[in-house]
């Protein structure tokens, strides 16, 4: 599974974008995105600071990169966190609405 089919399976409107090993996750839906740009500092509470908690790195806006010492259950692993993430938030806002 990849990036792109998390966001089929999970029905979220985004985008997966890169080239070579760096990569980014744009979210069309304002309950995922953290809001704020690519590189700006600010106070995270979306897919950002999810992914951070549950132990994977991305930049504000999520970029990130993988290493070529990655293989296939490693891809699986960041897959499988970022749709638990996405049910989560999903979740947890709609309960605060």
């Amino acid at each position: 599974m990849g990036c792109s089919e998390v966001l089929e399976l999970t029905d979220t409107d985004g985008e997966v974008t890169g080239q070579y090993s760096i990569f980014a996750i744009t979210f069309n839906d304002s309950n995922l995105d953290d809001n704020a740009p690519r590189g700006a500092v600010y106070r995270n509470s979306g897919m950002h600071q999810y992914m951070v908690q549950n132990g994977y790195w991305m930049s504000p806006g999520m970029l990130g990169s993988c290493s070529t010492a990655l293989d296939i259950s490693d891809v699986d692993a960041f897959c499988e966190t970022l749709k638990t993430g996405i049910g989560a938030i999903r979740e947890k806002r709609s309960d605060s609405a």
